[in-house]
């Protein structure tokens, strides 16, 4: 599965993928592997955009990172955020890494 070897070097690299050929095989692979919730899927024109879900990571950091007065802590949030996503994109390369183990074996 090369084209699955190219979406995993993209998202190590810079955290999100543009797919160009193949889009409905890579997006089969992600569906099969259960991890396609975990992406935001954008298309443009002839490309498709897979962008690492952060939604939930706002909501839970928004509600985490509050002082006794409600009041938000930007450092907090910001620190929070940065964890959630790169647990994320930690659990998305660890599937990808393991389907393609799974398919040279």
């Amino acid at each position: 599965m090369p084209q699955l070897n190219g979406l995993l070097e993209s998202l190590r690299l810079y955290g999100f993928a543009i797919i160009g050929d193949d889009q409905k095989s890579v997006l089969n692979s992600l569906r099969s592997t259960g991890i396609i919730h975990l992406f935001n899927v954008h298309r443009l024109g002839k490309y498709t955009i897979l962008e690492v879900n952060v939604h939930g990571c706002e909501r839970e950091c928004s509600i985490s990172c509050r002082d006794g007065n409600g009041a938000p802590s930007f450092d907090c949030y910001g620190e929070c955020l940065d964890i959630c996503v790169t647990d994320k994109l930690n659990s998305i390369v660890n599937a990808i890494t393991a389907k393609l183990s799974e398919s040279q074996s």
